[in-house]
């Protein structure tokens, strides 16, 4: 985008960059097995940072994270992380 500002002797140019984003919602959750088995399950540490360095090399950067145990059948949870990631739309 390109604006053009008068002053009273000459004009300017100023090239502005306008910078778009993109964001995306992933739910990333333990499977269903490991909480019937165990009773609850928590999120493997290991999944968890192989799920995030995966979703950084494509250019995605978390926002924000809020943990949830969420409930599975009746009387089984399991631990659930809402990631909210942000990038800059190519």
């Amino acid at each position: 985008m390109l604006i053009t500002i008068k002053n009273s002797v000459k004009l300017k140019k100023i090239k502005v960059l306008i910078i778009m984003k993109e964001y995306k919602v992933v739910v990333f959750q333990e499977g269903a097995l490991s909480s019937l088995l165990l009773g609850s399950a928590n999120a493997n540490e290991v999944k968890f940072s192989e799920f995030l360095n995966k979703n950084a090399q494509e250019g995605w950067r978390v926002v924000t994270m809020e943990k949830d145990m969420r409930r599975l059948f009746l009387f089984w949870k399991r631990e659930a992380y809402l990631i909210v990631m942000e990038r800059e739309r190519s």
